[in-house]
């Protein structure tokens, strides 16, 4: 007898693609967030993946530890959480600036302490793109 892949109940990837979202833009892994919380590493990765509801205790204390309301976790248009055919979304189709190298490069931009350093790396950044520009 084979099993069936349960539905992923929209509400709950949007919630997990959020704590993902916030997780990774701050630099820190499932391990340690799940420490924080008192929860597993692969609890956080079945909260991410929308797999498993997360428990109202636990999304209070996400919020905590992230410093966010709670209905961060909930943002999104309303038309995603309410069209039950469409359960998978990639953080690209929301904004093709959601992803591991742009958050990366905004969470090592933040640190750069130096405002001349800063201002010199977006410079280059900035020419960098009217090159690729010109090359299409």
């Amino acid at each position: 007898m084979t099993r069936q892949a349960k539905p992923v109940d929209p509400i709950n990837h949007i919630v997990g693609r959020r704590l993902r979202l916030k997780r990774e833009f701050l630099g820190i892994n499932q391990t340690v967030l799940g420490e924080e919380i008192g929860v597993s590493r692969i609890k956080i990765g079945q909260f991410e993946s929308g797999n498993s509801p997360v428990p109202a205790s636990t999304l209070y204390k996400l919020a905590q530890y992230f410093k966010v309301d709670v209905s961060f976790f909930f943002k999104e248009e309303e038309e995603e959480v309410h069209n039950t055919t469409k359960t998978v979304i990639s953080l690209q189709e929301l904004d093709p600036l959601l992803n591991r190298e742009s958050i990366s490069l905004l969470k090592n931009f933040g640190a750069m302490n130096d405002t001349d350093v800063r201002k010199k790396f977006a410079a280059v950044m900035e020419r960098a793109s009217e090159l690729m520009a010109v090359k299409k």
